[in-house]
């Protein structure tokens, strides 16, 4: 397999896989909307089946900016033929918004940094878990949304034959977006 042939392979599974997470996002995101924000008092409250849907939307919103930092913004550029060798999250979230994949570069570095913290959310800490619920569900639809401009820029640029594509459309989810300012109900 040629390196160009590699390049577009990798861009294709980063694509998957990043569809897969915005979707699991999108779906736990909904499951949880009519508690848009949450206190610790509710956020104690919550069943099982409300529980679940957290831990899917912490997993799945780790995953999906995992999954674009580390491997689809870099399967983009190398399509793009763009030296990323040595280049960092940070200016490689750059590089996409410079060639037109991401429009708010500094909202998706807000995004991740938001991710690193969720990573450490832990069970027995209710105050924070409601905290971090509200700030996942804050970014849930601007992630989804940086997930359909990438799979535009893709599409637009062809830099993946169309087949492949097939079963990869844009994600919904409406979700009042809310502004970095929230504060819980």
């Amino acid at each position: 397999m040629s390196p160009a042939e590699s390049a577009v392979e990798s861009l294709h599974s980063a694509l998957a896989d990043a569809h897969q997470a915005a979707a699991g996002v999108a779906t736990a995101a909904g499951v949880l909307v009519a508690d848009y924000v949450v206190t610790p008092t509710e956020y104690a409250g919550f069943g099982t089946e409300k529980l679940f849907a957290v831990d899917a939307l912490f997993l799945r919103y780790m995953l999906l900016v995992s999954v674009m930092q580390d491997r689809l913004f870099r399967s983009i550029a190398v399509v793009e033929q763009e030296e990323v060798d040595r280049i960092s999250r940070r200016d490689l979230t750059e590089l996409m918004a410079k060639l037109g994949a991401l429009s708010d570069a500094a909202r998706f570095s807000e995004s991740a940094i938001a991710r690193n913290i969720l990573a450490h959310t832990y069970l027995s800490h209710v105050d924070d878990r409601a905290e971090r619920l509200n700030e996942a569900l804050r970014n849930a639809v601007f992630l989804v949304r940086a997930f359909n401009e990438a799979l535009d820029f893709v599409v637009r640029r062809r830099l993946l034959p169309v087949q492949p594509l097939t079963g990869l459309d844009p994600v919904a989810l409406s979700l009042p977006e809310a502004s970095h300012s929230v504060q819980p109900k």
